[in-house]
């Protein structure tokens, strides 16, 4: 899997991540920057290390049927 083809594929009008950068704006951004976040991605993978932010994550609980009291009916977001 590629990066290029990982950026081609992001889903579009979904909530972005903890950057804030919705793929709206990635997905058209076309070669110049996809070949930044490549160098991004490789810069990371290359060094071991990456901010200290990214390391955190919050998960929230959405509830997939009616019944909010039965765990099995949800997923994390």
């Amino acid at each position: 899997m590629s990066v290029r083809w990982l950026l081609k594929n992001l889903k579009r009008h979904k909530s972005p991540g903890s950057d804030e950068i919705p793929a709206e704006f990635i997905k058209p951004g076309g070669r110049t920057i996809h070949t930044e976040i490549h160098k991004l991605i490789n810069s990371i993978w290359n060094k071991k290390e990456f901010h200290e932010k990214w390391k955190t994550s919050l998960i929230l609980p959405l509830y997939k049927k009616d019944d909010k009291t039965d765990y099995s009916k949800f997923r994390g977001i």
